[in-house]
């Protein structure tokens, strides 16, 4: 298995490789990546970057750029999905606060791309590995030549991440076989695409979505990115991330998005029925 690395996030410097499409120049940028991915693999990954911060959230930070600090204050986004090569990607995004110019609102996104994947594979397995980066040292983005990153051996996991969810699924059982029974319009491809679940807090949320992933048969899950932490309900314009987890309260997810929306299924973890259901 060859994992390699991107980082995405806004510069002052970024790697140059007229080959891939990148180009040294400020902004939001590919920081660097690993040689062995395309141009198509990086624009494929780099749709899936962005970062948007929760609803009615108040934290205060330093004005530092890339304050190490500032990340662990607001939740993060982890997002998988297979890319057209066949690659799987696993994307982690933190909130960084302020960026080298001093603009607020910077994000620092870091993919795991992932190759000739071992058989049982799955990208949710490295679901807040230790190994993402969240920002980058002074020296880092003070380099005006930007190297390329090397690729990684398998990343330090979270402790006993499969054994958490497991739990979650099994103490959840009625719960989980409600879900289920709500996503089979998008499982059988009957005029639904997309799945948002709505949860209380940001851990129960991710475990619904990554337990919901997990519960799937081998060959339909592989094909079903997820996403957490959303502010939104999915995007229609793109099928790579089916699976979908928000925050009520948190969110900017309105009775009218729902309704108007018809090919997301929307769940309220809070609000599910199950009258009637068999775990």
């Amino acid at each position: 298995m060859k994992i390699y690395q991107l980082i995405y996030t806004s510069v002052k410097h970024s790697l140059s490789d007229s080959s891939l499409g990148l180009v040294n120049q400020p902004g939001y940028r590919v920081y660097s990546c690993s040689q062995g991915l395309t141009q198509g693999d990086i624009f494929e990954v780099i749709r899936f970057c962005g970062y948007r911060l929760p609803k009615n959230i108040d934290i205060s930070y330093s004005e530092t750029p890339f304050d190490p600090s500032i990340p662990d204050k607001f939740p993060k986004t982890y997002r998988t999905l297979k890319l057209a090569s066949g690659k799987y990607a696993a994307i982690q995004v933190s909130y960084s606060g302020y960026d080298w110019e001093g603009e607020k609102g910077n994000f620092f996104a870091h993919a795991f791309i992932i190759d000739e994947a071992d058989e049982g594979f799955t990208p949710e397995m490295f679901y807040g590995s230790p190994s993402f980066k969240t920002y980058l040292t002074p020296e880092e983005y003070n380099n005006e030549l930007v190297q390329y990153l090397p690729p990684i051996t398998v990343p330090e996991l979270e402790t006993e991440l499969y054994d958490k969810v497991d739990s979650f699924v099994s103490n959840h059982k009625i719960q989980m076989s409600a879900v289920l029974e709500q996503v089979i319009p998008v499982l059988t491809g009957a005029g639904k695409t997309h799945i948002c679940i709505s949860a209380k807090n940001a851990e129960e949320s991710a475990m619904y979505v990554l337990g919901l992933k997990r519960i799937l048969p081998v060959g339909l899950a592989d094909e079903y990115g997820v996403s957490t932490n959303n502010v939104f309900l999915p995007s229609s314009s793109q099928n790579n991330i089916i699976i979908n987890g928000t925050v009520t309260g948190k969110n900017n997810i309105t009775d009218e998005d729902v309704q108007r929306r018809t090919n997301c299924v929307y769940i309220d973890a809070q609000r599910i029925e199950t009258d009637g259901v068999k775990p």
